[in-house]
């Protein structure tokens, strides 16, 4: 009989990089990967099945990788559908002839797979993504500020894990009630050590300068970026390295803190000749100057559209960029194959070029 499809698996799949063995940010943080979560779970017990259940979900055998890469991606799609009907939620709600300005603050794909977990009681071959997503959907607040005479600005908010879960758990779980919220939590965070690839995540989680949980740029983290072809010796690149592992807020713009727009206007305000600060479609609107996919080079700014211009990062080289993702996550290395998709356009900043010679890695 086939062994059921739980999160154990896809956690132990992940661990052992079932999506691109070739990611220099897996090569970097794999060990330090599985040693924090083995911590963090050392670090907090759970009474009963859920501590019983530590160490199949850690370390259990993965039988079948097809079938796990495609239970990631199910639950990536749904944060890409998300992303979607929440702008027409967010539209749908306005204020009467106002025209809305979307900046909204969503559960990711890992959100919703944590609580899948709780819904399916870990047998992800009873799993019901509909009606885990319908229920997140359902608890978004989208509030509404005067952005100008004709339009506002949408944001948004949603429920901890741990009060959405219990709503999920079925009759006679080993997760139900508060202890269904505390299992969510740490599915979350073991979740939280991957990206929406299901690779294991950069460098960031490593300690150093630039911030709480910062990288260290070593020679030897240095050297293996550059040998996947980052930029290191770029400056605009250099410098956003350095902040690789700062807490994404919404609205920061550095140099502990970072949004998607902030970061980069962090390294244009240092290099180039731009002052745009705004959101990120204002941004999209006034930078540079388009270039194509064929002709994308490191520092060049990559902009996504979700129905509307949503997020944006800057491309290191090496088919990756370095972007601040949303609120739980950090300052991270992704890979440009996983979202190329969904590009909407790339600008070319107009960098300063004194500025660039006069720079010291």
């Amino acid at each position: 009989m086939a062994e059921p499809l739980t999160i154990a698996r896809i956690a132990a799949a992940t661990v052992r990089g079932v999506v691109d063995e070739k990611s220099v940010e897996r090569k970097v943080l794999v060990g330090v990967a599985i040693a924090l979560v083995a911590a963090l779970f050392m670090g907090t017990a759970f009474a009963g099945a859920f501590a019983a259940s530590v160490p199949s979900f850690l370390f259990g055998h993965q039988k079948d990788p097809a079938a796990i890469a495609a239970q990631i991606k199910t639950y990536a799609d749904l944060e890409n559908r998300l992303q979607g009907d929440a702008i027409d939620d967010a539209t749908a709600g306005a204020p009467a002839g106002k025209k809305v300005e979307a900046n909204l603050d969503l559960p990711t794909w890992r959100f919703l797979l944590a609580l899948s977990a709780i819904q399916c009681d870990q047998d992800f071959t009873k799993a019901d993504p509909q009606t885990v997503y319908d229920l997140v959907r359902s608890s978004i607040t989208y509030t509404y500020t005067a952005d100008s005479t004709s339009t506002v600005l949408a944001t948004s908010t949603y429920p901890p894990i741990a009060d959405l879960a219990p709503k999920l758990a079925p009759a006679g779980a080993a997760f139900t009630g508060a202890e269904a919220g505390q299992a969510a939590e740490r599915y979350l965070a073991i979740l939280g050590t991957f990206d929406e690839t299901g690779q294991v995540l950069d460098a960031s989680g490593l300690n150093g300068a630039g911030g709480p949980g910062a990288t260290a740029l070593t020679p030897e983290v240095l050297g293996k970026l550059d040998k996947s072809g980052v930029a290191v010796n770029f400056p605009p690149v250099r410098l956003a390295l350095s902040v690789l592992g700062c807490p994404y807020v919404w609205g920061a713009t550095g140099p502990r803190t970072f949004d998607c727009s902030g970061l980069v206007d962090w390294i244009m305000w240092r290099y180039a000749n731009f002052s745009g600060r705004g959101t990120t479609s204002g941004m999209w609107n006034n930078l540079g100057t388009s270039v194509s996919l064929s002709q994308i080079q490191p520092g060049d700014m990559i902009f996504w559209d979700a129905g509307h211009i949503h997020h944006v990062g800057m491309y290191i080289g090496g088919g990756k960029y370095v972007h601040a993702p949303r609120t739980g996550d950090v300052v991270k290395i992704s890979e440009l194959s996983a979202r190329s998709s969904t590009i909407a356009s790339i600008r070319r900043p107009a960098w300063n070029a004194s500025r660039l010679t006069s720079a010291h890695p």
